[in-house]
């Protein structure tokens, strides 16, 4: 079953502290911001794999318009995380790969320095 994503679970309560709820690279610093955004680009190729889900396929889609890609904000504890859309959809760096110039598909996370378990750094579609 897939971990909850695209929410956010803030419990309230007196004694309790605030938690939050997202997948591994779902909302992300500003400075994993800054780095993601050095790969993720219009028309670069991605693809979304959830390897801790049990994802056995993937097929490939490219950033359509640099305003597709979509930046927004949430504030937890008082620090700002950043949530990060692409075409429309809210996407998690650790389940995202993009394409390398080896035709290979690269992490996301991993490029943009979130720090993620259970996937891969890569992988060559054609094996």
């Amino acid at each position: 079953m897939k971990q909850l994503t695209n929410k956010i679970l803030l419990c309230l309560g007196l004694w309790l502290p605030c938690l939050v709820w997202a997948d591994q690279c779902e909302l992300i610093s500003a400075e994993q911001t800054s780095e993601m955004l050095e790969f993720m680009k219009p028309n670069i190729e991605y693809v979304n794999f959830c390897e801790p889900c049990g994802d056995k396929d993937f097929y490939q889609q490219k950033v359509e318009r640099l305003r597709s890609l979509q930046i927004n904000t949430e504030k937890v504890g008082g620090k700002t995380y950043w949530a990060v859309k692409v075409n429309g959809k809210n996407i998690d760096l650790a389940y995202t790969f993009i394409r390398s110039e080896d035709g290979g598909f690269v992490n996301l996370a991993n490029l943009a320095n979130c720090p993620a378990t259970g996937v891969s750094l890569g992988f060559d579609p054609s094996k």
